[in-house]
């Protein structure tokens, strides 16, 4: 086998493994939780009204 292609074989599997390890840290990170509209809809309504309103 040519010692180029193993390489670059391992450096992309490498490669993958890194993303998947960032997709899973993406996918756990709680600040990053879609969160339910329907109660979370009047909370960001109050805080953006009050920065709004309340901007000093």
């Amino acid at each position: 086998m040519n010692i180029k292609r193993v390489k670059w074989s391992y450096l992309n599997i490498k490669k993958q493994k890194l993303e998947y390890k960032k997709e899973l840290k993406h996918i756990n990170d709680p600040t990053k939780v879609v969160p339910d509209p329907r109660r979370e809809l009047p909370k960001q309504l109050k805080e953006m009204l009050d920065k709004l309103l309340f901007n000093d």
